[in-house]
């Protein structure tokens, strides 16, 4: 899953903003976790841009690195740059080296896999992941994006947002998966009381998986990470993650905002 780009092109109106660099990026943006080739015809689709202007930047990308092509299917795939790029950043990321351990011990007690994310437009992209031994169905690694609206991992982070943010977000959400929205605006209404009454909240993403999930706030009630336990619902019920893994979660996220630096908060 890909994030949404404006469809018309028209990215900001500010005049020290690069449009053509956005552009570019936007590019970069189409590919997703799971894609390993895409062509010109694919990412115009993905970003909404024209077909001619994508051509001319996977050109650029490639001669910079941040693409290869490959002659044979006629189509593009991420280059050394952006693992570059990407390597940098969780570099830089404090909090997956203090929750790795934290994380792997809940999935080795659970039996389910936990997953650290950050949000991303309308998707909640993963840093860091743990495998439980048990849980060899519901897997999701580093890079893949998720929903925000439908998964506990983004009705825990949209429930911490000022409601200026909040209402903005949600029209964009309406605006470009208008599909989704009447769910999701109902579930998060249910995700906000979960979250003021135990510090987390639960969700059925899909048909036969189910997750909880916790936003780690700073000091002044802003979230820019969140964690969550989930797997298939024959594994997990609803009970054991309302009185056990659920509170035991909140702990983990506790436990990384005591050890993480003040300037990584």
């Amino acid at each position: 899953m890909t994030a949404t780009a404006p469809r018309d092109g028209n990215f900001t109106e500010d005049r020290d903003f690069v449009g053509a660099l956005a552009r570019g990026l936007e590019v970069l943006r189409a590919f997703g976790a799971k894609d390993r080739f895409l062509g010109n015809g694919e990412i115009a689709q993905r970003t909404g841009l024209p077909k001619s202007t994508v051509v001319r930047l996977t050109k650029t990308l490639t001669a910079l690195g941040y693409l290869n092509y490959v002659r044979r299917m006629e189509k593009y795939q991420l280059g050394v740059g952006v693992l570059s790029l990407g390597y940098a950043l969780l570099n830089q990321l404090e909090i997956a080296r203090i929750a790795a351990p934290l994380m792997r011990e809940l999935a080795s007690y659970s039996q389910s896999n936990l997953g650290l994310a950050m949000p991303d437009r309308l998707d909640m992209v993963y840093i860091e992941s743990a495998l439980g031994g048990g849980n060899t169905y519901y897997k999701l690694s580093p890079g893949e994006r998720v929903p925000i609206e439908s998964t506990a991992l983004g009705q825990a982070y949209l429930g911490t947002l000022p409601e200026n943010e909040l209402n903005a977000l949600l029209d964009h959400l309406k605006g470009a998966r208008p599909e989704e929205f009447p769910r999701a605006d109902q579930e998060l209404q249910q995700a906000k009381s979960e979250l003021q009454r135990s510090g987390f909240c639960i969700a059925e993403w899909q048909a036969d998986i189910i997750a909880v999930a916790a936003p780690l706030t700073d000091q002044n009630g802003k979230c820019q990470y969140v964690f969550n336990l989930g797997g298939p619902k024959y594994m997990l019920s609803r009970e054991r993650l309302v009185s056990d893994l659920g509170p035991r979660l909140v702990s983990l996220v506790n436990n990384v905002r005591r050890a993480l630096p003040a300037d990584s908060q």
